[in-house]
């Protein structure tokens, strides 16, 4: 290969100050080539166009490995990496990192050097100095997410891991082996700095020692799907990871997938499950079943006449199950067998069906901003009119109160009796249901806020993340909130409603986080993978 000296100067420049701005020194983004392919501007028309296979340059199979393994950013592979090391020593792991930046920017000129020369080479492929290809890809950034390595080596004196005089020395470091001899390359190291995986302690010393920030990853496993309805309580104490079109996979509380399938013929809510640990799902094409806990198989399948978009409703002592549907039914079914106990059609569309387990009637919403009361025999006994259109389904508390939200932005309580208890305007298209804290607060979000309520009236706090929550969040018996953004970050809030850390999930986290018996925060990622955290 021909020296890399000989590029002329401002390629080279260009090409380090790519690899000094590019926290992953992705060589890909380099000159010429995406992914394995080549680029080339054509002489007719201008544009961009690939370079066919046969009039490829060729590569060393090494640098084909060392492509490959740099274009390995998945994050479940630098959470396997992270975790295979003991980082006893950060220093001595920084300065190993600043051993493989040069090591890379030396890789990277070679491959920019058999470029330049491979273009100078063919006729309609040149440019000016700096190489039209290299100007095209130096100036279209694939990927926002990169951060600056110097960003990263910051986190280091902000988390007083080290000064700012020893990060100078740091920088200044060429060469330096792990004291335990382990290697680490750039992309892993870089990986465990952002999710804060750093520690004084060895990973495997026996209570597994905290890292830097305010919690650990516990595990992350594989979900086959991705997660963008929630997560929810399942059997041996684990819980359900549930999409949008029925599918439902139980883990346990260590990881392991019990069984998955989907569970329902089209798009459906959340499931819910009775004190048994009984599962039912109703999906939007009627279907409603029963499904066992422990193996995922239907127990009992039945149908309501409409659609629904919206969780069924499990009842107390009476042992019914309740399903509100488009068409304006609400039906009672046995949880036992499935069996249908009886349908009131209130004639208005409706968004859902709420019941506390033993007390009070059940309250039905309907789309046009009606809120009726149904006796658990089937009985409409009061309608109340909101005002303003509804569109989440409303919630109940253990006193038989009912909490509904507009699409204005209101929220409001209803007493048994239908009459408006209080009521509140945080503003804001209000998409999804609320729901009630151990401590008897109402949890509501509108877009990429989120605010709590007193539950005779009046609002604690308000907060805001980085973009928009399309679950509820959860909430620890303490108050403490945990809930998903649009961002790829999973907040974690004080009962007071201030930002305490943020999980960043490497996508979306549509889903509502659940909460363990034990504390374990599990949280569901769009890119088909849940994740485990524990506080500090």
């Amino acid at each position: 290969m021909t020296s890399a000296s000989t590029l002329p100067p401002e390629i080279r420049r260009l090409t380090v100050e790519m690899l000094n701005r590019d926290a992953e020194f992705d060589v890909t983004a380099g000159y010429g080539i995406i992914n394995f392919n080549w680029w080339r501007r054509n002489p007719q028309t201008g544009a961009w166009e690939t370079v066919p296979d046969e009039e490829m340059p060729g590569y060393s199979q090494e640098q084909y490995d060392l492509i490959n393994e740099i274009q390995e950013e998945h994050l479940a592979f630098f959470l396997q990496k992270a975790y295979a090391y003991t980082i006893t020593d950060p220093l001595a792991a920084y300065r190993e990192l600043i051993a493989d930046l040069r090591n890379a920017i030396d890789t990277r000129l070679e491959v920019v050097q058999q470029g330049y020369d491979y273009f100078q080479q063919r006729p309609g492929m040149r440019g000016d100095t700096k190489s039209d290809a290299y100007d095209f890809f130096s100036t279209n950034q694939r990927d926002s997410r990169i951060k600056s390595k110097y960003a990263n080596l910051r986190q280091l004196v902000a988390q007083k891991h080290m000064t700012e005089g020893q990060l100078e020395t740091l920088l200044a470091a060429e060469t330096f082996t792990l004291s335990n001899g382990k290697e680490m390359t750039f992309l892993e190291l870089d990986y465990a700095v952002q999710m804060k995986l750093l520690s004084p302690e060895p990973w495997d010393s026996p209570d597994r020692r905290w890292g830097a920030g305010e919690y650990r990853l516990l595990w992350s496993r594989n979900t086959v799907n991705q997660i963008d309805k929630g997560l929810a309580p399942g059997p041996q104490g684990g819980f359900l990871a549930v999409s949008d079109m029925g599918f439902i996979a139980a883990f346990s509380k260590d990881g392991e997938m019990l069984w998955s399938q989907y569970a329902s013929g089209g798009e459906a809510p959340m499931p819910v499950s009775d004190d048994r640990g009984t599962i039912f799902q109703l999906d939007n094409t009627g279907m409603l079943q029963a499904l066992d806990p422990a193996s995922g198989q239907p127990v009992w399948t039945a149908r309501i006449r409409g659609s629904s978009f919206s969780s069924p409703a499990v009842g107390g002592a009476e042992g019914l199950l309740y399903a509100a549907s488009d068409r304006g039914e609400v039906a009672a079914f046995r949880r036992q067998d499935g069996a249908e106990a009886w349908t009131l059609d209130l004639g208005a569309k409706l968004t859902g069906v709420a019941a506390s387990r033993d007390q009070g009637p059940l309250f039905a919403a309907a789309a046009d901003g009606q809120v009726f009361g149904v006796s658990r025999e089937g009985q409409a006994i009061w309608q109340t009119n909101l005002g303003a259109k509804l569109y989440a389904p409303p919630t109940a508390d253990a006193q038989g109160n009912a909490y509904a939200l507009t699409l204005g932005g209101d929220v409001v309580s209803l007493a048994p009796d239908g009459k408006i208890r209080w009521s509140d305007s945080f503003g804001g298209k209000m998409l999804t249901r609320p729901i009630i804290g151990a401590d008897g607060n109402l949890y509501v979000v509108a877009g990429a806020a989120l605010a709590c309520f007193n539950p005779t009236g009046g609002r604690r706090w308000s907060a805001t993340v980085g973009d928009s929550i399309y679950s509820p969040p959860a909430v620890a018996p303490d108050g403490r909130v945990y809930v998903g953004s649009m961002d790829k970050n999973m907040y974690a809030l004080s009962n007071g409603g201030a930002l305490r850390w943020t999980f960043p999930a490497a996508g979306s986290v549509l889903a509502s986080p659940h909460l363990g018996a034990d504390g374990t925060i599990y949280v569901g990622v769009l890119n088909k993978r849940v994740y485990a955290l524990k506080e500090r």
